[in-house]
C-alpha cells in the first residue's frame, strides 16, 4: 500500500563507489529523489551495508511449551556498552544457490542442533534499511526440544554458541523485563505469543 503515491522510479541514482570490501561490503551512493512537496531533493550522499538476505528462526516445541534459544558474543553491544552475550534466535545468511528454508533448516542444525519437523514463515523484514541491504526472512520451527544446553558452532567463523531451554512463560517474562533486546528475537517472540494457541495442532506430526 502505497500513501503518498511515491515509489522507486522516484529515485535516481547519480553514481555509485565501493568504499569497503571485506567481512562488510560498504558503497557511497549518490542519489536524487522526489520530495512528498513534488520537488526533488538536493544531491543526497549516503554510505550503504550491502548485505545477502538472512534468516532468522524462533525453535518452539509445542508439546514441552518450550523455546531453545541461542547466546554468543556481539560486537555491536559490546562496543555500545551493553551485555555483549545476547539471548538470540537462530539465525545467518542465505548462501548462494541455496532455498531459504534450505538456509533455516541448515543453520538450525549449526547453531542448535535440532532437525525441525516443520517451519513456518512468519514475515519478511527489513532490519536496518536506512543503512543496510538486509532483508531477514523470519520463521518458527517446531521441534523436539531437549533439556540439555550444548555449545556449537563454525570453528572456523569462531563461532562459540550456547543452547538455552526455557519455558515459553519465563521466554514473555523475559521479554518484559528487558532481557532480551535484539529485534529480530523480540520480533519472533511476539509473533509466538500470538500465534502459540495455534501450534499445537502440529504436535503429532
Amino acid at each position: 500500500m502505497k500513501l503518498s503515491g511515491l515509489g522507486k522510479s522516484d529515485v535516481r541514482c547519480l553514481g555509485r563507489s565501493a568504499l569497503h570490501h571485506g567481512f562488510l561490503h560498504v558503497h557511497k551512493y549518490k542519489i536524487q529523489h522526489t520530495m512528498f512537496s513534488g520537488k526533488n531533493t538536493n544531491p543526497i550522499y549516503r554510505e550503504l551495508v550491502l548485505l545477502p538476505k538472512s534468516i532468522g528462526v524462533i525453535l518452539y516445541d509445542p508439546q514441552k511449551n518450550a523455546v531453545v534459544m541461542i547466546e554468543q558474543f556481539r560486537m555491536g553491544a559490546f562496543i555500545n556498552n551493553d551485555d555483549p552475550w545476547l539471548l538470540e534466535i537462530v539465525a545467518g545468511f542465505v548462501e548462494n544457490n541455496e532455498t531459504i528454508v534450505d538456509a533455516v533448516k541448515r543453520e538450525i542444525v549449526e547453531e542448535a542442533n535440532y532437525k525441525p519437523e516443520q517451519v513456518i514463515h512468519i514475515a519478511d523484514v527489513l532490519l536496518s534499511p536506512g543503512y543496510s541491504t538486509e532483508k531477514m526472512s523470519l520463521h518458527c520451527a517446531l521441534i523436539n526440544a531437549r533439556n540439555v544446553s550444548e555449545v556449537l558452532g563454525i570453528a572456523a567463523e569462531n563461532e562459540d554458541i550456547k543452547t538455552h531451554v526455557f519455558p515459553v512463560d519465563k521466554i514473555y517474562s523475559m521479554l518484559d523485563a528487558g532481557d532480551i533486546n535484539n529485534a529480530p528475537a523480540i520480533i519472533a517472540i511476539q509473533w509466538l505469543k500470538i500465534n502459540q494457541h495455534k501450534l499445537s495442532r502440529y504436535e503429532d506430526k
